[in-house]
């Protein structure tokens, strides 16, 4: 885990070329040096530190092998914006079932509704 709770999913490392998980990695350490700096992850700043994590991305992209090839990855992940209030709930519902025993799920979705 990093110091905001990033867990790189294990399917992802095994499935994933190096350079993606390392341009996950710089993606996530952004994160942690911007909480690090007082920045918190709040709805009303989401898409600004999305896009910050982003630019870091892009600037390691750019001493890959082929950066125009990763770059035009990073970039295209912006046109489907993760950070929404939408994404954010989904991605939770979605650890939730893969960290949660299945009937810790349910009990939960019954509860909550989600």
């Amino acid at each position: 885990p990093f110091a905001n709770g990033f867990i790189l999913n294990t399917s992802f490392v095994a499935q994933s070329d190096v350079e993606f998980i390392a341009l996950t990695i710089v993606h996530e350490a952004t994160h942690a040096r911007l909480w690090k700096r007082g920045l918190r992850y709040g709805t009303d700043v989401r898409e600004r530190i999305e896009r910050i994590c982003v630019d870091a991305e892009l600037a390691f992209a750019s001493h890959l092998k082929d950066p125009d090839y990763f770059s035009t990855h990073v970039t295209q992940k912006l046109a489907t914006p993760w950070w929404t209030a939408a994404q954010v709930t989904e991605r939770r519902r979605r650890a939730r079932e893969i960290l949660w025993p299945r009937w810790l799920v349910r009990a939960h979705a019954k509860i909550f509704g989600r």
